[in-house]
């Protein structure tokens, strides 16, 4: 049986943008060149880069951001937080620099590499090959454009506008398979509702409610497609939307979350879902 709405809204990390094999790859490429310039091999610099990075970000994260944005270390050693930023979180967009590279100097100093200038250097390779690293999961602009003319679709992130923004302009497919997927994120998505230009943050129901009445249509003509259980389907339900859960990796419902009204593992299986007859 279909899931009746008129609205479909997504989640962006995580659901159509894989933030993990971004990251990864921007990484990758990284660790690559740095190997080159301080004879550290390669494996080995990615090695720290994932052990130290996370606790290198929280222990410089004063301010939260991790917490109430789920801002990554990767993300604040590659983001431009510029205006946009600085109009509502002025320390995140006065200090990513110095984060980017106090980060990449405590990876290297992991590895022995104590070169002020070539962990500075590294930091600004880094930021390049993230920036311009930004990949959908598979066939995700395919199925948007399958769903584009039946519902009006829209975006809700977690995120400063300016980080958000920067990967919904250079997100792009694996792969052209199809001409279909020549599209660009941007063209398929209205309304696009980034809680940092906003001032609420998933799962906060105002979130949702936003984005409800950009569209023009209640809660009961909307559906909600995201991965996270606790931002995504709880917010979600808490604004009375009912939900598509995203489970890649077939993980189990926790406690107290509120059960989706279908699950699928992987965006291929969301039409039938929305056009069955």
């Amino acid at each position: 049986m279909a899931l009746r709405c008129s609205a479909v809204l997504f989640d962006l990390d995580g659901t159509l943008l894989d933030e993990e094999l971004s990251a990864r790859c921007g990484l990758t490429a990284t660790c690559s060149w740095a190997s080159a310039l301080t004879d550290v091999s390669a494996d080995r610099i990615q090695a720290a880069a994932e052990a130290v990075g996370p606790d290198a970000w929280l222990a410089l994260d004063t301010e939260g951001y991790h917490a109430a944005f789920g801002i990554t270390w990767e993300e604040v050693c590659w983001g431009q937080f510029g205006p946009e930023t600085e109009a509502h979180h002025p320390v995140l967009s006065r200090e990513h620099r110095r984060y980017r590279t106090a980060i990449w100097r405590s990876i290297l100093a992991s590895v022995g590499v104590d070169d002020p200038a070539v962990a500075d250097a590294v930091a600004e390779r880094h930021a390049a090959e993230r920036a311009a690293t930004h990949l959908l999961f598979p066939h995700a602009l395919r199925v948007l454009g399958t769903l584009a003319p039946s519902f009006r679709l829209g975006l809700v992130t977690n995120g400063p506008r300016d980080l958000q923004m920067a990967k919904l302009e250079r997100a792009r497919p694996h792969h052209c398979a199809s001409a279909t997927e020549t599209v660009r994120l941007l063209d398929l998505l209205d309304p696009i509702v980034i809680s940092g230009e906003v001032g609420f943050h998933k799962p906060n129901p105002a979130l949702f409610r936003v984005a409800l009445e950009r569209c023009g249509v209640g809660p009961s003509q909307a559906v909600y497609v995201g991965d996270s259980q606790r931002r995504d389907l709880c917010g979600a339900t808490a604004a009375g939307i009912q939900t598509v859960w995203v489970n890649r990796t077939g993980a189990a419902l926790l406690p107290g979350v509120p059960p989706p009204a279908a699950q699928i593992s992987c965006l291929e299986q969301l039409p039938p879902l929305l056009l069955a007859p």
